[in-house]
């Protein structure tokens, strides 16, 4: 339950503090979340850390 609340959290994160409009995929890590989507037509993946810290793929 624990593993699914990081997941939501991260996805949440993305979808409200990139430009991403939609997400298509996630892979979770023991270090980070992966989140997969589109904005605009573009693919995007952003990674979302532990400490909070989003980086662009």
């Amino acid at each position: 339950m624990a593993e699914n609340k990081r997941v939501k959290r991260a996805r949440d994160r993305v979808l409200n503090e990139t430009c991403m409009e939609y997400v298509t995929d996630v892979v979770s890590t023991p270090d980070f979340v992966e989140v997969h989507g589109r904005a605009g037509g573009d693919d995007l993946c952003f990674r979302v850390y532990e400490n909070g810290e989003i980086y662009e793929r």
